[in-house]
């Protein structure tokens, strides 16, 4: 998935609980349907699974990668393959 699950569902990663994870993905499920928009259903359903398949609310947390200055950020396939390696990784910040 190329977006953080989080943003993808525009909830906050700190502060959703199951009932409201839900809620919000059928909002967005029945606004963006598989016949209208197959890509982006597909984006939202992935997301939802993503969150709601986290062993614990810290493990979903630290699928919403994080920079320097505390925001989450997007990793790029290239950093995803360097971290899977155990490389470090450290996202520059805009200059």
């Amino acid at each position: 998935m190329k977006n953080d699950p989080f943003k993808v569902l525009s909830i906050d990663p700190g502060k959703y609980d199951e009932a409201s994870l839900k809620k919000r993905y059928l909002e967005l499920i029945q606004k963006y349907t598989p016949e209208k928009r197959p890509e982006k259903f597909e984006e939202i359903r992935t997301a939802y699974n993503t969150i709601k398949n986290a062993r614990s609310p810290y493990e979903a947390l630290s699928l919403a990668p994080i920079d320097m200055t505390g925001n989450i950020t997007t990793l790029t396939k290239e950093e995803l393959k360097e971290l899977s390696r155990g490389k470090a990784w450290h996202k520059k910040s805009p200059s």
